[in-house]
């Protein structure tokens, strides 16, 4: 990274720093003045780093999203609280649309969608 680009992440870092601090403060301003006063950080952040906020936002629900997804995988692929037992050696769960092969009650391959 240039000289430039690493002041423009520094004053970046800062602005975000500055306005995370002043808005955990808000709650010390008189409620009447409250907006304007956090409307005013939001602002003032804006104005040093155009653009920093929303690329703020953006990462944090892209992570949430990515976040949400591999649960969601997870809870598919998780094969343990089944009703299939420990002497199958294929299992069908068709409310959930997916089937895996067993051996010994270890899921050996799978889950795979299944059309039902």
């Amino acid at each position: 990274a240039s000289p430039v680009d690493d002041l423009r992440a520094q004053v970046t870092d800062g602005a975000l720093d500055a306005h995370d601090s002043a808005l955990e403060q808000s709650g010390q301003v008189p409620a009447e003045f409250r907006d304007v006063y956090e409307q005013g950080v939001t602002d003032l952040t804006n104005a040093v780093a155009p653009g920093a906020l929303d690329e703020r936002a953006a990462a944090r629900a892209a992570a949430e999203a990515a976040a949400a997804e591999q649960a969601r995988q997870d809870a598919w692929n998780d094969t343990t609280n089944t009703p299939c037992p420990a002497t199958a050696k294929a299992c069908v769960d068709l409310d959930g649309r997916r089937a895996w092969l067993t051996d010994g009650g270890n899921t050996v391959y799978g889950p795979v969608y299944i059309s039902s």
